[in-house]
């Protein structure tokens, strides 16, 4: 840890956490294993949380990384365009692929998804999800 002075503000630079790490931090990590076993039991789950808890990020890992995704698409539908692109883009960092392969997102006038390889995990609008089922 280091200390720099910015402009007579002293501020504590703290050693940056790995992406592990940060996804351990979020407040729905401690609900991880009562998730497992309620996404095993029920086809969709729908949560209640504060902001920046891990809903949108964490909550569509769990069963990927659980072999759910092997048997099906897992969706996740966010309010705005740019909440779908942003965490589609989050989440395929934290599960280290290619944006597009393993993680996508669909909203108005935008498609973001391989043809060739299936995702496991799609963000889309509301508006899209209704327009697609």
């Amino acid at each position: 840890m280091a200390a720099q002075n910015l402009g007579g503000l002293t501020s504590e630079v703290h050693d940056t956490l790995t992406i592990q790490e940060q996804r351990q931090r979020l407040s729905i990590f401690e609900w991880r294993d009562s998730l497992f076993h309620v996404i095993s039991e029920h086809q969709v789950l729908v949560v209640n949380g504060d902001t920046g808890c891990g809903k949108s990020t964490q909550i569509v890992q769990y069963p990927a990384e659980a072999g759910h995704a092997d048997q099906g698409k897992i969706g996740c539908t966010q309010p705005r365009r740019v909440a779908a692109m942003s965490v589609a883009e989050r989440v395929s960092k934290e599960m280290g692929c290619t944006l597009g392969r393993e993680v996508g997102h669909t909203v108005p006038f935008e498609d973001y998804k391989s043809s060739e390889i299936e995702i496991k995990i799609h963000f889309m609008t509301d508006d899209m999800l209704q327009k697609n089922s």
